[in-house]
This record gives structure tokens, sequence and C-alpha cells, in this order.
């Protein structure tokens, strides 16, 4: 079994001592990155404690509570930066994309190694490559984030309408 901790630890550790070695922008954005990571660990455990306290299933949690708890938690940070160190306006930006990089890498490390895809390196690329995406056009301004909102229901879509259309195709899976 593997426990969310450990995984935080190994991916943590790394990024925490390359911080003694870089300088400047790379420093800030390794620090918001690992941050993010552990916004998603107390995430998981802010969502589990809720998830108990109101005694529901996990499809209420995952649609109810989950969501509004993560974005939450990602905002804390950021905020905590912005009122303690008054950074410039344009530095928050960066701040905000390192912190949800971080949270959906360790995010999708996670699911992946729950579900026995431990050893998959393609899969995690992908996971963390359409996370990502969908971060980044639910913050664009004007239509890209309605499409950023529509990309998990379109992209779902197109993955059934290729599977409904490979038996038709006589592909052979094997």
């Amino acid at each position: 079994m593997t426990y969310i901790e450990n995984i935080f630890i190994c991916l943590a550790i790394p990024l925490i001592l390359s911080l003694f070695f870089t300088k400047g922008r790379a420093r800030s954005f390794t620090l918001f990155l690992t941050v993010g990571m552990g916004v998603c660990l107390l995430g998981a455990y802010v969502s589990s404690f809720f998830m108990g306290y109101y005694g529901v299933d996990t499809t209420v949690a995952a649609i109810e509570i989950t969501p509004v708890c993560e974005e939450v938690m990602k905002l804390l940070p950021l905020l905590f930066y912005f009122l303690i160190f008054e950074p410039e306006p344009k530095e928050l930006p960066s701040a905000a994309i390192a912190i949800a990089v971080g949270f959906a890498t360790f995010e999708n490390v996670c699911y992946l190694t729950e579900n026995g895809a431990e050893n998959t390196a393609g899969i995690l690329g992908a996971c963390t490559g359409f996370h990502a995406i969908y971060n980044l056009l639910i913050t664009a301004d004007s239509p890209w984030n309605m499409t950023g909102y529509l990309f998990p229901s379109l992209l779902i879509a197109c993955l059934f309408a290729v599977k409904r259309s490979l038996p038709n195709l006589n592909i052979p899976l094997k």
C-alpha cells in the first residue's frame, strides 16, 4: 500500500534541497511548487475531515466538498504571500501558477499510484499535461476560461466517440 505522505516526502525533499542551490525566480517557483504539493496533501486531509463531519459518500464529497476545499487551500498560501510579503502585482501570477502546478502534479501522482499505475510514466505525463491545460484555461480571460470549463466534458465526449467507433472500424486491439 502506498501512503500519500511517502509520495510527498519523495517528491518534496529534492525540491526543498534544491532551494539551497538556486536563486531568484527559479527559487521562488520551486518554493511555490513545493507549497502547492503540500497544499494538496493538506487538502486531502481537510476534504476527508468534512466528508466525515457531514457523513457524505465519496460522490457527494467529490462534487460538493473537495472542489471547494482544494480551491480555498490553493488560495491560502497565495493570500499569505500577498499579505505578508507584499509582492509586486506582476509576481502573483507566477506564484499562483507554481502553486497550481505543484498541486496538480502531486494530485496526479497520487491518483496514478492509488490506481496501480505507479510504473507508467506516460500516463503520469498525460494526466499532468491535461490537468495543467485545464488549470491554465480556467484562469485565462474571455472565451478561453469557458473553453477550460468545457475541456473535461469535451475530452470525455471525444473519448466516448472513439470508443464507440472502434468496433465499427474492425481494428484488432491486440
